[in-house]
């Protein structure tokens, strides 16, 4: 079975079933029982994102239904009727007299009949032999025609069923193995762990036997008796003792005793007996997890998205990328080959081939040594090692291609014997493939958002290249070394806004004494005084590589990571837009990071950070600006503060802004002032600060809300995020606060901290005035650094009708109702309420005083229905004597509220 292109079918398929050979053999003698042999060769299964994306669509499109059709209209039914009682039915058998036909002695008699009268007999000898050798289901992911395997899952099966048309009888054994590919070591990790019997690995093993039990004549004639013992009694029971003492006491004689009920259970009919000689053990690793999400993905990716079995350009396994400055020599070793492109190619008689700097070759495999064969997962090492010879600089090095790492080798210098080259080999190993990528011992990366242009070299200043954002470049093997002449300096690529940075020696990176180090750059702009400065630093980092082709990890087997990045990178994690602008620059353009131009959207010299954005600062000097932020449009005004970077010393520092637009206003008044934090982390030499507020406060509760500590007022139309901290001067102490609405007094307090946390926050009223129980709900952000208190009415009153106007009020001669449209919620505030009872049981629901129920009907209708309490958990259909029947209510609990749809 393939999956291909119908057009190009005959071109590149997708193998899904390989070809399997199954044989069937039968026999049935005369007087003897049937024979039946079933037997198979390898069954491999494969499966890939396309494959599961084309099955997708194709029964997608053979059961494709034509849902724009609307659904009829089902109008509101009439139940009149649905309260009037019914008769019982009173023809069930349990409630039938003994039928004097079949009397207890008349079946006994025929009991002791069979067992005297010896049985037919019939066919034995039936047997059916099955032999699944291997069963592979392989899981690959990929590119076209670059599949690697994912995750193999490997059984084996065989057993025997006899007389299965008597007394069925049937054993076998089944085989499991699972186990996923490790592409960086190229090798088969267990999932399901093998079994170590001392000697040998074999895979873990469960029988199945399944047995069909003959009932003898003595248990049926009990169980007969037990039966028509059972069968008189119920008989004797009136129906209408069955209506009215059917949960009594005297109910319980109607059950009859253990012996009675499990009677079989001594002789099952049918046994199933399921055995492992071994405990399962599952293996689950972090390549192993992360593996299983990527090819989640992956599907899921094709199942969703649009994906087409394609053509590829080239399929091989191997990629060889020259980064070196220089020319290399490779030659491949058997099993490996070649393209034919590159064999084409200018090569020796040796097969050694040219590759260039800056070229790339691919490097293929035998596909008989790679193809997946039965007992894949018992490899504890590869059958035939895949090696290459790599010829540099006079010196040829041979090497594994398995197993994706880092090797460090010394290459002779012909220019300076006493400087030799540092060559790194790096085995990268790709969704599909490997690509071997010859490099020196430096790279630089790129996190900034514009190109730059790197220069480095000896006596004169050399182009090296242009690094794009997120992007690695390798430095020259020629350019990495311990002269004094060697430099390295970057700046903008492609502006000439800025100047080249000054120099940084190449033997100063080499000579790192420790693991990390950091340097300031400064490209001064062409027009001084009118551009700024632009920022950044060179972060580099030391990483062990091992030594040639050993395991070991040499002082001198090391490569230099350097890192383009940004001094100061600043986060708004807060609801709202801010602008960020530096109190020395008032006079100074500020350009636009990504294209080094000037930016339109700049106003009175302050970037924009968006909600939930982040943007790095290349003009702003940790130690010689002083950061201003403006919250925008924060409850119709915007707020400024300002604060030095220098001056951030903790983690986490306060920040209040003043609001802006106001005239003498009080900086002292917590209504005037908003208070924000500012949390200042340090990695890999950038300064990364997040704008965050310690609390949002959400009111959703419809009224008007102040909080205290400190005093703030929370209106009942802003819905927005309040933000709230409970202290100016240490963000991290914890404080508790309390609440009140309108003219009720303040609650109780609470921790605002406790994450995770539901509860009422009660606000009890004036006298003769309401009392309100708020739903409260504490959260925390997905930053950490927030916790969100989420304010809800305590009781919500839900119609989830479609068509039905639903009225309910209070059980009160003063009480107003209160119309519930169809398919809408409303927030429920008790005006008669008594003392509220937090833990109320079922069973004492009846003692609720009738202050704390409701009432409800149907809009436009006079019956009322039955009150129902509503602090109790309940589920009820209260009757309505009207042609609607009834109204069913459910009190349910949601978190912080209570919640009754009705």
């Amino acid at each position: 079975m393939f999956a291909t292109r119908y057009k190009t079918r005959s071109a590149n398929p997708q193998r899904i079933l390989d070809p399997t050979d199954l044989a069937l053999q039968f026999k049935h003698a005369v007087d003897a029982g049937q024979h039946i042999g079933v037997t198979c060769t390898d069954i491999v299964i494969t499966i890939t994102p396309s494959v599961i994306k084309l099955i997708t669509v194709t029964l997608a499109g053979l059961g494709n239904i034509n849902l724009t059709d609307e659904l009829p209209e089902i109008p509101v039914g009439v139940y009149d009727d649905l309260w009037q009682p019914e008769p019982l039915r009173d023809d069930h058998w349990f409630l039938q007299p003994p039928n004097e036909a079949q009397s207890d002695d008349k079946i006994l008699s025929v009991l002791d009949k069979a067992e005297s009268t010896p049985p037919k007999q019939l066919y034995e000898g039936d047997m059916f032999m099955f032999d699944i050798p291997s069963v592979m289901v392989v899981i690959e992911v990929g590119e076209v025609n670059r599949f690697v395997p994912a995750f193999l899952l490997e059984a084996r099966a065989f057993g025997t069923v006899r007389d299965w048309t008597t007394r069925l009888q049937a054993k076998a054994m089944l085989y499991l193995e699972m186990g996923y590919y490790n592409t960086q070591h190229d090798i088969w990790e267990p999932v399901i762990e093998p079994i170590d019997d001392g000697r040998s690995e074999r895979p873990w093993e469960v029988s199945v036997e399944i047995i069909r039990n003959d009932i003898t004549i003595n248990e049926l004639r009990y169980a007969a008796k037990q039966g028509m013992h059972l069968q008189r009694r119920c008989s004797d029971l009136s129906t209408d003792t069955l209506n009215s003492s059917f949960n009594s006491t005297a109910s319980s004689d109607m059950i009859p005793d253990a012996a009675g009920t499990d009677v079989m259970q001594e002789s099952a009919a049918l046994q199933v007996n399921v055995k492992a000689t071994e405990p399962l053990q599952i293996t689950i690793t972090k390549t192993g997890v992360e593996l299983m999400q990527s090819v989640v993905e992956l599907f899921m990716e094709a199942v969703n998205k649009d994906m087409e079995l394609q053509e590829s350009d080239s399929s091989a396994p191997y990629v060889v990328q020259n980064h070196l400055g220089l020319d290399v020599k490779i030659q491949v070793i058997t099993p490996l080959q070649l393209g034919e492109l590159d064999l084409t190619a200018e090569t020796d008689s040796d097969g050694i081939i040219q590759v260039k700097s800056g070229a790339s070759r691919e490097i293929f495999v035998n596909s008989k040594v790679r193809k997946i064969r039965k007992n894949a997962l018992h490899q504890t090492s590869v059958e035939q090692d895949l090696r290459m010879r790599l010829i540099v600089a006079g010196r040829t090095i041979e090497m594994s291609l398995l197993k994706a790492e880092r090797h460090f080798y010394f290459i002779q210098n012909p220019e300076d014997v006493q400087r030799p080259y540092r060559l790194i080999v790096d085995i990268v190993a790709e969704t599909s493939y490997k690509i071997i990528h010859l490099q020196s011992s430096m790279t630089i990366t790129s996190y900034l958002l514009m190109p730059m242009e790197l220069q480095g070299g000896f006596a004169s200043v050399d182009h090296i290249g242009v690094v794009d954002p997120n992007q690695t470049i390798f430095m020259p093997i020629r350019s990495v070394q311990f002269n004094e002449k060697a430099v390295l300096a970057a700046r903008p690529a492609k502006s000439e806004l800025y100047q080249q940075s000054e120099k940084i020696p190449i033997g100063d990176i080499l000579r790192m004494d420790t693991e990390e180090k950091t340097f300031l750059l400064n490209c001064e702009p062409t027009k001084l005084g009118v551009d700024p400065s632009l920022y950044y630093i060179l972060f580099c980092r030391v990483v062990h590589v091992k030594y040639e082709n050993t395991s070991k990890f040499m002082p001198n087997s090391v490569e230099y990571a350097v890192f383009l990045r940004s001094v100061i990178t600043i986060a708004n994690v807060l609801p709202y837009d801010m602008t960020v602008g530096y109190l020395d620059a008032k006079e100074t353009r500020l350009i636009r990071e990504e294209a080094m131009r000037l930016d339109p959207n700049i106003v009175d010299n302050h970037v924009p950070i968006e909600a939930g954005g982040s943007r790095p600062l290349y003009t702003v000097h940790p130690d010689k600006h002083r950061l201003v932020l403006r919250l925008k449009d924060y409850m119709n005004h915007d707020w400024e503060g300002d604060f030095v970077i220098s001056a951030l010393k903790d983690e986490f520092t306060p920040c209040v802004l003043s609001c802006l637009g106001l005239i003498n206003i009080d900086n002292s008044n917590a209504e005037h002032t908003v208070a924000i934090g500012i949390r200042m982390l340090k990695e890999d030499g950038t300064i990364f600060l997040t704008l965050y507020s310690p609390f949002w406060m959400l009111n959703k509760t419809g009224l008007p809300l102040s909080y205290r500590e400190p005093v703030r007022e929370h209106f009942s139309d802003f819905v927005q995020p309040l933000l709230f901290s409970t202290s100016y001067s240490n963000l991290q102490e914890k404080r508790k606060i309390c609440i009140k609405t309108g003219t009720s007094e303040w609650s109780k307090k609470f921790s605002p901290d406790a994450v995770g946390s539901n509860g009422v926050v009660m606000c009890k009223g004036s006298e003769g005035e309401r009392s309100y129980d708020i739903g409260m709900q504490i959260k925390s952000s997905a930053t950490v650094v927030t916790k969100i208190v989420v304010f809800t009415p305590y009781y919500v009153l839900s119609n989830v009708s479609d068509k039905v106007a639903i009225e309910v009020k209070e059980m009160h001669e003063c009480a107003q109702w209160i119309l519930l449209e169809p398919k809408t919620t409303i927030p429920f505030w008790p005006i008669y309420s008594e003392e509220r009872k937090d833990k109320v049981k079922e069973k004492d629901k009846d003692d609720i005083p009738d202050a704390n129920r409701l009432v409800c009907r149907i809009a436009g209708t006079a019956q009322v229905s039955q009150p129902f309490c509503y602090s109790v958990l309940q589920t009820n259909l209260l009757q309505v004597r009207n042609k609607f029947g009834g109204i069913y209510v459910e009190t349910q609990v949601r978190y912080e509220l209570a919640y009754s749809p009705d």
